[in-house]
């Protein structure tokens, strides 16, 4: 079967594909585990989504509540920020685990936690942070808790017509990890 790849140019152009296409439309960032699962013919969307091209998905933004990380930033992109090494060195220090050179230069956070691999080395920095997701539809937005994503990834990896453009640091999580670091 033939995939089509669509390169949408806004977060709101990639919600109305993923609504349009459902369950047959995947989003790929990195594509560090997308690709092996493809290629291991483990799914078979008729639809990639590729947010490359997505620039308000990357990046950490404060917010009043904490810090905001966006789904396109790359582990790279995280251990290298002082940002991130004063707010949340448990972060950091994670993202330096993770596979090799080129897996953390070009995986994404978001890509890691939507794979859901349970031996990943994000995902228990995150729960240690109490971190929470927020879930974009063209019916809205969901912050959702971090444990809760990850049920609901397991349970059926195709959920609705979803994307996770950002895991969410509480701030007072942070301070807490920066002074127990």
């Amino acid at each position: 079967m033939e995939i089509k790849l669509f390169r949408p140019h806004s977060l709101e152009e990639a919600l109305s594909q993923r609504a349009e296409y459902g369950r047959d439309a995947l989003p790929i960032a990195g594509g560090q585990s997308l690709l092996v699962m493809l290629r291991n013919k483990l799914i078979d969307p008729q639809v990639l989504l590729d947010l490359e091209a997505l620039g308000e998905l990357r990046g950490l933004q404060a917010r009043a509540n904490g810090v905001s990380i966006g789904a396109m930033t790359t582990f790279f992109d995280l251990l290298s920020s002082s940002d991130v090494q004063n707010a949340a060195p448990i972060l950091a220090q994670a993202a330096a685990k993770v596979g090799s050179t080129a897996i953390r230069n070009l995986g994404t956070i978001g890509g890691n936690l939507c794979h859901n691999e349970p031996g990943a080395d994000l995902p228990p920095a995150l729960l240690a942070l109490n971190a929470s997701v927020e879930l974009r539809s063209r019916n809205g937005i969901r912050n959702v808790s971090l444990p809760r994503v990850r049920a609901e990834l397991t349970s059926n990896i195709r959920s609705a017509p979803k994307i996770l453009p950002l895991p969410v640091l509480p701030s007072c999580l942070c301070r807490a990890a920066k002074t127990l670091s």
